[in-house]
């Protein structure tokens, strides 16, 4: 016998009084891209190193951890790629992952490749994460992505587009 329709319907119910509503995986996607959070799957994996991943400021490498070892000598010897958060010129579409990145420099050679992406409706913007050739991974260097068969100007951020310092958790501003 199948519960699960019986636990939403009382997880609904209980939750009415705090305003719970129903959302898109799609509007969790865009929300995730203004913030800068990255996914697991896509911007966080098991292959993909912390410091690569642009994770060093939650590393506490006075501490013991599995991985440590391997982490430090990251650190030390620098990934051969680095995520990066871009703002994306596009207009009619967005990033969804695995789209060439592009730079002057490389001419017609890929130099790396996005992980995902979205419109971020607060800011405005077309969003995406990509990994990149470390010496590309600075704040304001210009890139392309290639989408739909185009290739769009998009830049490096150095921050979240929306709320940078992570004071609002909530897109409404309650919280």
């Amino acid at each position: 016998m199948d519960r699960m329709p019986a636990v939403f319907d009382a997880l609904m119910a209980e939750g009415r009084q705090h305003g719970i509503r129903l959302f898109g995986t799609y509007a969790m996607n865009s929300l995730r891209m203004e913030k800068a959070y990255r996914g697991w799957g896509s911007e966080l994996t098991n292959e993909i190193g912390l410091i690569a991943a642009d994770m060093e400021r939650f590393v506490a490498f006075d501490k013991e951890f599995v991985g440590r070892t391997a982490t430090l000598r990251e650190k030390q010897q620098g990934p051969k790629t680095r995520l990066v958060y871009l703002a994306v010129d596009a207009i009619d579409n967005d990033s969804y992952g695995n789209e060439p990145i592009y730079h002057a420099s490389a001419g017609d050679r890929p130099v790396g490749l996005t992980t995902g992406g979205a419109f971020g409706h607060k800011v405005g913007q077309s969003l995406a994460f990509a990994y990149v050739q470390t010496a590309l991974a600075r704040p304001g260097e210009r890139l392309e992505v290639l989408t739909m068969a185009n290739r769009v100007a998009a830049r490096v951020l150095r921050e979240a587009a929306w709320d940078p310092q992570n004071h609002r958790l909530r897109a409404d501003g309650r919280g």
